[in-house]
């Protein structure tokens, strides 16, 4: 594997341009090809700094799973072999590429690479904590520590697609708009017969959501109104519409849309907003009303 080879493949939303250039500089000598939801296109500056980014914006949110569609098919008009999506905020260490490339040589069906990571938000370090499906079928959640390691599932941020094989997985699914995108993409390529693997060695730092609290003795990672509409929506979406979904997995959503549903609530400064956007998440997704949605205009 060389530099050519790989790309970086990052969605980003309102940046902060410190952080930003950050990640970027964190895998240094590697094609960037950036793609900007946020109405305001700041993050082409960066474009003076980097000779290896290319940079899209049009002043539209198509939100993440569009503009991952996006990126993959320049990446592979362009001939990279493999790309690593990216979000805004997430550093790599020394050598990342190289390591999480690695794991794609234990079979030819191997579509994706996952690294471990850690929540920089969290109070608490989950970050050996992975699902699996044993037997194929039972999706289960254990500590995995070492030792390149087949999952059901992981986040897009730092996942390295193998682009040859992209197309026989299928798109990353634009209804959701954004969260769920990279389980359900996971998911279905589990079901057509790919490998997800985990090299549980190589660790990115991530952010997710804004703070971590405490709530009834366990973890939760609080975010706004309307990232909590999008999780619970698209959850109960995917529970409700996709047929082929293990029973496992749909028990794993449904405990998902309740759990977090509960949390958010207790969680919530203005418990009534809270209550309307949870509200019509679950009307949206028995309506089938997705992509996305303004719940101000509601």
């Amino acid at each position: 594997m060389t530099s050519v080879d790989l790309c970086l493949a990052i969605v980003a939303y309102k940046p902060d341009l410190v952080v930003l250039d950050r990640v970027i500089a964190s895998l240094p000598g590697t094609e960037v090809l950036l793609y900007d939801n946020s109405d305001k296109d700041a993050a082409r500056s960066l474009m003076s700094q980097y000779g290896n980014l290319t940079y899209f914006w049009d002043g539209t949110n198509i939100g993440i799973a569009a503009a991952q569609n996006f990126l993959i098919r320049q990446a592979i008009a362009k001939g990279f072999a493999y790309a690593i999506l990216s979000d805004q905020d997430t550093m790599y260490p020394p050598l990342y590429k190289e390591k999480i490339v690695a794991g794609f040589a234990i079979a030819d069906d191997v579509v994706a690479t996952f690294p471990n990571w850690y929540n920089s938000n969290a109070r608490e370090d989950e970050s050996n904590r992975h699902f699996l499906l044993k037997n194929g079928r039972q999706l289960r959640a254990v500590r995995v520590n070492a030792g390149l390691t087949e999952i059901a599932h992981s986040i897009a941020s730092g996942m390295t697609i193998k682009l040859a094989t992209f197309e026989q997985v299928g798109a990353f699914n634009e209804k959701l708009f954004i969260d769920w995108v990279d389980n359900e993409w996971c998911w279905r390529a589990n079901q057509r017969g790919f490998k997800l693997i985990l090299d549980p060695q190589v660790r990115i730092q991530h952010c997710l959501g804004e703070t971590a609290v405490t709530i009834f003795g366990r973890p939760f990672t609080k975010r706004s109104t309307i990232r909590n509409y999008y999780i619970v929506r698209n959850a109960m979406y995917l529970l409700l519409r996709e047929r082929s979904l293990l029973p496992s997995i749909k028990a794993y959503l449904a405990a998902k849309v309740l759990q977090h549903s509960a949390f958010s609530l207790v969680a919530a400064d203005k418990k009534v907003v809270e209550l309307k956007g949870l509200l019509a998440a679950l009307r949206d997704a028995f309506c089938s009303r997705m992509g996305r949605r303004d719940l101000d205009a509601r």
